[in-house]
């Protein structure tokens, strides 16, 4: 149940997002959040803190539906939606108990020349 909801609100108000694996697998269509970072953690190693809500570097929060799996997406997996296209840094997935709920990623946007920002 609460996966369906949590999927359900996702795909009503997410980008809608297109996943390329790095390992040359299948590229499939996904709904998710893109969030700018402004904290630093133990996923983002470098980088300043901003108060106008972004990490130097372009650090951004992905919330994805579960069947996306960025748990198991190598690095250097790229997701493009229509505000940017993005690098996978780590990925993991939400559980309740043994069902998925949600994935998350930490991305690094990518500029125009196809160099991490």
């Amino acid at each position: 149940m609460h996966k369906d909801v949590i999927t359900a609100v996702i795909k009503q108000y997410g980008l809608k997002c297109k996943v390329v694996p790095e390992n040359a697998g299948r590229e499939f269509t996904v709904y998710g959040f893109i969030e700018p970072l402004n904290y630093k953690s133990k996923y983002v190693a470098g980088g300043n803190f901003s108060v106008n809500g972004y990490l130097d570097g372009g650090y951004s929060l992905f919330i994805g539906e579960a069947r996306c799996r960025t748990d198991l997406l190598g690095y250097g997996t790229v997701i493009e939606c229509e505000d940017g296209k993005y690098t996978l840094v780590h990925g993991d997935i939400y559980h309740k108990g043994k069902h998925p709920l949600y994935s998350r990623a930490i991305l690094r946007r990518v500029s125009e020349d196809n160099s991490n920002v």
